[in-house]
């Protein structure tokens, strides 16, 4: 990020994505997803990994289905008090493409509010990510599944400081 405001806040753009490993019986396929957790962490790790035993500088998080705004929408709800928000409905990738199962796969964007003030007497910042899904099968069987805790460095940069302007000679 350059020469941010420190009193704005940004959204983090991610996706979650789930491969379906149940091959689609029908033209329609059904979504296996009931709901979804994600919880995001910025965390003093001071110039190593970040780990989730680190104290805590932000979090916030997304609970429940999809939300009910569209990505044009999400700039002008974008607020740290109201978490994380995510796409109005999960897409379906059919398993054509490379990377999905046998039943395709299903993503779903999500926008993370990053307020800057963050960054106060810090050039970078660590976050941890980390989702958990609740599935079903269409009958009354559910399962959890957990992500992988994914880590997110931001850096503040500043143009006076870390940007060399050379005058002409």
């Amino acid at each position: 990020m350059w020469d941010v405001n420190l009193d704005h806040t940004y959204a983090l753009e991610g996706l979650v994505y789930v491969k379906d490993a149940k091959p689609q019986t029908t033209d329609s396929p059904l979504k296996p997803i009931d709901s979804m957790t994600i919880d995001w962490c910025t965390v003093d790790s001071c110039g190593r990994a970040p780990r989730i035993t680190d104290d805590t500088i932000y979090s916030t998080s997304f609970r429940g289905r999809a939300s009910l705004l569209t990505r044009p929408q999400v700039v002008g709800h974008l607020d740290p008090a109201n978490g994380i928000h995510t796409d109005i409905s999960w897409t379906w990738i059919a398993p054509c493409y490379p990377g999905t199962g046998p039943g395709g796969g299903w993503a779903l964007r999500f926008w993370v509010p990053i307020p800057m003030w963050i960054f106060n007497g810090r050039d970078v910042a660590r976050s941890l990510v980390r989702a958990s899904i609740v599935f079903h099968d269409g009958t009354d069987c559910m399962w959890t599944a957990y992500s992988n805790t994914a880590n997110v460095t931001i850096e503040h940069l500043r143009r006076g400081r870390d940007m060399r302007v050379s005058g002409r000679r």
